[in-house]
């Protein structure tokens, strides 16, 4: 009986450190978020969009990466979709992969794009685009602005 009782006990504590390691970023980031004004909606859509041929607009972050192991995986060169690392591709967090699957084309405050590549599932709203150097890619730091979905 006592060993029972021991048992579900241990199994509970178990479920409810698995579930705090699982959900605390979330957690975290939903207080450090709170009353600042960001949203977690869906993507505002103006109404004249559609007659540019663009399918959606969502508000981004914009970070640069360079194509080097020690910012990607063991194969930098081969993005998620099995395109080559480079200028057209970029990648895109995984909340906005289900929105912009891969081979979407985009466009990022006028340059053209191709998404080919996810990122970590912890970055919301972000994209990221490829730099020939780490000093072009520090010095672009983090911008925020509009993706625009092409058709």
């Amino acid at each position: 009986m006592r060993y029972r009782l021991l048992m579900s006990v241990a199994i509970f504590l178990v479920v409810v450190y698995a579930f705090l390691l699982w959900t605390w970023p979330y957690v975290a980031f939903y207080l450090l978020v709170k009353g600042t004004g960001y949203r977690l909606e869906g993507p505002y859509i103006p109404p004249n969009i559609y007659a540019r041929g663009i399918r959606m607009q969502v508000v981004v972050d914009v970070t640069a990466y360079n194509c080097v192991r020690a910012q990607t995986d063991s194969t930098p060169n081969i993005t998620a979709s099995g395109m080559r690392c480079g200028h057209p591709v970029l990648a895109v967090s995984q909340d906005l992969l289900r929105s912009v699957p891969f081979g979407t084309k985009v466009a990022v405050d006028g340059q053209r794009f191709v998404v080919g590549d996810t990122m970590h599932r912890r970055w919301i709203r972000r994209i990221d685009i490829p730099m020939a150097s780490r000093g072009a890619a520090l010095r672009f730091g983090v911008r925020k602005t509009v993706m625009e979905v092409h058709r």
